[in-house]
């Protein structure tokens, strides 16, 4: 027959049935996965709808640069930004309150346009701000300077001190340069200068304000629009030698004695925004190569990422188009993609596990309900009282329920056989036992004497051999009689004291000591039978007792229950021979201790009478010296011995 392997494990039955719901844990991962493939084709998307958006701006306005409305974008000297002011008239006060949002031009070393002195750096560098009104075009130098040296009152000149000298082109084309000098810090306004450099007149449209700071000066003037037109130069005359008073150098971003060293003012287009606005693009910039804000829309308060094309004209670079790649609706989409797909997952994951929990309890409470079948028709011996009842199932459940009733049903078959077995033995063997007997005493009158011997041999046998059938079947008529017999109830200590008294005659050279620990104890049950059981127990504790070593009987009282322990002084039990020494034909006698026909039926009676009783039976080694103690334990006095099942009825 092939050998068949089970299969054993710590796992528990209903962990395995929920790991499949952590098979739904793949739920969340597809779903990040797909989500994450959508934000990424929706970011493509998103940023080639941008690019192409900026690619048609530059196409248009390479096609028509004066949607820029600077003429000077194009050329190479650097231009001069006019920011847009952000109120038409701004105080004229020499001071920075109004300019820290506009970002300053900065005139130092590479900025000097005339040196008649080696050039410090300490000593003369100035930064420059330009903001545009609808009328009003307003400047503000910063000037760092070490020695300020003032216009002196009697001088006719206005070169011959620290001033500030301005070249323009008017709205009409017309070349115009203007000093601007002080004899004192406070309100100023600029003087025309012929081509020589002489002083021609005052000029009181341009109008400002010379602060004077621990580290220089600083000047803001007003210019109306129609005299500053699109080109402009500025230069810083620095002058320490209060005697001398020579110019040692000039600052600027141009030379101021001819129209063509000015340099082109660059502003924000007008043109521009409404060509955004047509096309229906947002977020939008353009600037120039100096990176100033020429034309905007919708610019976000946040930095987002940018794409950017540059704007060529003849084939030189003219500016940057940069649109702001919008990611506010893919932010939207995500966190609600991502709300939706937690919601979707922990719902799933919990439907799951719920689901896999309830098939786990319907599937290991049917389990359970086969457990518990099973063991109702197996008493604790080991013995079949009945065959499990047939189930009508299809499922594998029920097929195994079914096997197992098939199983039962012929185990309990056995068990009937096994247990009628030793009945019809001595039934059937005591016939031709009667007969060898009887043969025996008739050869023993013929025989001589020197064979008599063998006859004597043959009685013993046969002798032996009634024994062994008388005890095969003590158990079976002890079983039978126990319904016929009528419990009562019985003073347990009278009983023990009586057996014991007879131990002193039936063993005389074994010594007995009896304790009884408790006062009455009254026991309901039969009292021929617990001396019965009495009996078979100190005859196996006699036996394997060790010379005039005393066999100890004792009577407690436990919980209710009553306990009495025989113990003797002798070989110990082997460990795992405690629990089947009350199965029938086992014993741990050796051959020499088996002439008396011993079959290991003693503690079997005991057990079947302890249990009729309603008690329990055990055996242990001593735990002071070599030696085993029986220990029964039977319940004080009942209504009746039937209120405890008995597994041998």
């Amino acid at each position: 027959m092939k050998e068949r392997h089970s299969i054993t494990g710590s796992v528990n039955v209903r962990l395995l049935f929920l790991l499949p719901a952590l098979l739904l844990g793949v739920i969340p991962i597809v779903g990040y996965i797909n989500i994450q493939s959508a934000l990424q084709s929706l970011n493509t998307a998103n940023t080639e709808a941008r690019n192409n958006h900026a690619l048609v701006l530059k196409n248009f306005i390479e096609a028509d640069p004066s949607l820029l409305e600077n003429p000077g974008i194009v050329s190479n000297k650097p231009p001069l930004y006019v920011n847009q002011a952000t109120a038409n008239v701004i105080e004229l006060d020499g001071r920075l309150d109004e300019w820290q949002q506009v970002r300053p031009v900065t005139f130092g070393r590479d900025q000097l346009v005339q040196i008649n002195f080696p050039y410090k750096p300490n000593s003369l560098v100035a930064k420059l701000r330009l903001q545009q009104s609808d009328s009003l075009t307003f400047l503000f130098l910063s000037v760092t300077d070490d020695v300020v040296v003032y216009r002196e009152i009697s001088n006719i000149s206005i070169h011959r001190n620290d001033h500030v000298r301005l070249s323009m082109l008017d709205t009409k084309g017309n070349f115009q340069r203007y000093t601007v000098a002080t004899e004192q810090p406070g309100t100023v306004f600029a003087r025309v200068v012929s081509t020589g450099g002489r002083s021609l007149r005052p000029e009181p449209r341009i109008e400002g304000f010379w602060r004077a700071m621990d580290n220089g000066y600083q000047l803001e003037l007003a210019i109306p629009n129609d005299l500053i037109g699109n080109r402009l130069a500025i230069n810083i005359a620095d002058v320490d030698d209060f005697n001398t008073r020579d110019i040692q150098y000039m600052l600027g971003n141009g030379l101021t004695d001819s129209a063509d060293d000015l340099s082109y003012l660059t502003r924000g287009s007008k043109l521009l925004p409404l060509l955004f606005e047509q096309l229906n693009i947002d977020q939008v910039e353009f600037l120039d190569r100096q990176g100033n804000l020429i034309a905007s829309r919708n610019r976000s308060a946040v930095v987002e990422p940018m794409v950017e094309q540059a704007v060529y004209l003849k084939d030189q670079l003219i500016g940057t188009i940069r649109l702001e790649v919008d990611h506010s609706s893919i932010t939207k989409y995500r966190r609600s993609a991502y709300q939706q797909l937690i919601l979707i997952s922990a719902a799933a994951l919990l439907f799951g596990f719920i689901l896999c929990y309830w098939l786990s309890g319907q599937f290991l409470g049917r389990l359970r309900l086969l457990g518990q079948d099973l063991e109702s028709v197996v008493d604790d011996q080991g013995r079949v009282l009945k065959a499990m009842p047939e189930t009508t199932g299809n499922d594998e459940i029920s097929e195994l329920s079914r096997r197992f009733t098939s199983i039962t049903r012929r185990l309990q078959q056995y068990n009937e056989y096994l247990e009628n077995l030793s009945r019809r033995l001595a039934h059937e063997l005591k016939t031709p036992v009667s007969v060898v007997r009887s043969s025996l005493e008739q050869l023993e009158s013929k025989i001589s004497a020197e064979d008599i011997r063998f006859i004597e041999r043959a009685q013993n046998g046969v002798a032996r051999l009634t024994n062994i059938l008388n005890s095969m079947s003590e158990a079976a008529r002890l079983e039978e009689s126990l319904d016929k017999d009528e419990v009562s109830i019985f003073e347990l200590t009278n009983v023990l004291r009586g057996c014991y008294e007879g131990y002193d005659n039936a063993f005389p050279n074994q010594p007995f000591e009896l304790s009884i620990e408790t006062g009455d104890m009254q026991v309901t049950g039969i009292a021929d039978l617990f001396a019965q059981m009495l009996d078979k127990l100190v005859d196996n504790a006699v036996q394997f007792s060790a010379h005039q070593q005393p066999v100890i009987l004792r009577l407690t009282s436990e919980e209710n229950m009553a306990v009495l322990r025989i113990t003797n002084s002798g070989p110990s039990l082997p460990e795992t021979m405690t629990d089947r020494l009350f199965d029938p034909m086992i014993s741990v006698r050796d051959d020499g201790q088996r002439e008396d026909s011993h079959l290991g039926l003693g503690l079997h009676v005991a057990r079947i009478i302890v249990e009729f009783h309603g008690g329990e039976i055990t055996l242990g080694n001593r735990q002071d010296r070599e030696g085993v103690v029986v220990s029964v334990r039977l319940p004080l006095m009942r209504l009746t011995s039937k209120l405890v099942s008995y597994s041998s009825v």
